[in-house]
This record gives structure tokens, C-alpha cells and sequence, in this order.
């Protein structure tokens, strides 16, 4: 991609899908000047359920978006704008102080209904 253009006010997108965290940065024309990809883990932990570690979907995040800022090019004061989208209507079990308890089945396990 390339350098953003005009007053080098950025938009960050940030993609939390499946199997990867997609980190995208716009100029304040809504053209892609950067993307930054980093996988995330999925198994299978039995018939029709797969699960995942939210602390690997944060820390992958927080790797796209140090890669992203480690670029000359960008600056977190440029930052106008963040969107998220992510696992949608996953429930992550959290502990007292907020951490994950454990690994979340992902709302296209059949096993869900039981889960929650």
C-alpha cells in the first residue's frame, strides 16, 4: 500500500475474525494505505465445536497494531477513527478481574446452546 495522503489523519480499522486479526489503516479519503495480518488460533474440540483463546485475539491485535505504528509513516496522534468487528455473538466467560476463564466456543459451534 502507500503513505496516507492530505493531513495524514488515519482510520484503523480492526478485523477480529475466525482464524486472523486484520488490522487496515485508511487515510481521511477512505483509501486503504496499510493492512497488517496476524493469525489466530481455532480448534476443533470435538464434533460440530471449534474454540479459541481471546488473549490470543489481543495479544495478535496489539502485534498488528505495534507493526502498524512502527511505520514512519503512522502515528498514533494521527489517529481520528477506530472500528471494531469481531467474533460476533461469542459469550467470553471472564474471572473477577476481567480475564478469560477458559477457552470460548465460537457461535458456529452447535454446542453453544448448552455453553451459555
Amino acid at each position: 500500500m502507500s503513505k496516507p495522503r492530505g493531513d495524514n489523519g488515519l482510520i484503523i480499522a480492526i478485523d477480529q475474525g475466525t482464524s486472523s486479526v486484520k488490522v487496515l489503516a485508511f487515510d481521511l479519503s477512505g483509501r486503504p494505505v496499510k493492512t497488517v495480518v496476524a493469525p489466530t488460533e481455532v480448534r476443533l474440540s470435538g464434533e460440530d465445536t471449534m474454540e479459541a483463546h481471546p488473549e490470543g485475539w489481543w495479544s495478535q491485535t496489539v502485534k498488528c497494531l505495534r507493526e502498524l505504528l512502527a511505520d514512519p509513516h503512522f502515528r498514533s496522534d494521527n489517529i481520528r477513527a477506530i472500528g471494531l468487528c469481531g467474533v460476533m455473538h461469542t459469550v467470553i466467560p471472564v474471572d473477577a478481574t476481567g480475564r478469560d476463564r477458559k477457552s470460548t466456543r465460537l457461535n458456529s459451534s452447535h454446542a453453544n446452546i448448552s455453553y451459555a
